[in-house]
């Protein structure tokens, strides 16, 4: 069976335990409109097999540092994630992207520096948040993973 969301999906992949990572998942479900983006918490299931499929290692994985977007085929990292996240949302939050045309070196710098302190800025969670039941189609579950008409 070939996984139902694949490289033509939108993913945002993100830490379910982070505090930081749940604020920005809510600030892009309040403002992505067109609800271009789903989701899925790096630590689960189906996070864990898209992020496989597009060659990250378990490894990186397991360090739930970074954040990874999955758009048009292309996986993108760390800060670079972010502002392609960010590209996807309507304006004025779409200028916020701007910031890819920083040097790739200052951004993921700064994007480090953020990952390392986001559990004492911004607290954990002991478990991902479940969804609001109107967004809760966005969320990538293991069932969703393959598609049910497919022998």
């Amino acid at each position: 069976m070939e996984p139902k969301f694949k490289t033509k999906d939108s993913i945002v992949f993100y830490d379910g335990h982070c505090g930081l990572c749940d604020r920005f998942v809510q600030f892009i479900l309040k403002r992505d409109s067109a609800h271009k983006l789903n989701f899925t918490a790096i630590q689960s299931i189906p996070g864990k097999i898209l992020l496989c499929s597009q060659g990250v290692r378990d490894e990186e994985i397991g360090n739930l540092s970074t954040v990874y977007f999955l758009n048009q085929g292309t996986l993108y990292r760390h800060s670079e994630a972010v502002f392609k996240i960010l590209g996807e949302l309507p304006p004025p939050w779409k200028l916020l992207s701007a910031g890819r045309y920083l040097p790739p070196s200052l951004s993921d710098l700064m994007y480090r520096g953020i990952a390392q302190s986001r559990y004492r800025w911004f607290g954990s969670r002991s478990s991902c948040r479940v969804p609001e039941p109107q967004d809760r189609y966005r969320f990538i579950e293991e069932s969703d993973l393959y598609d049910k008409t497919e022998k």
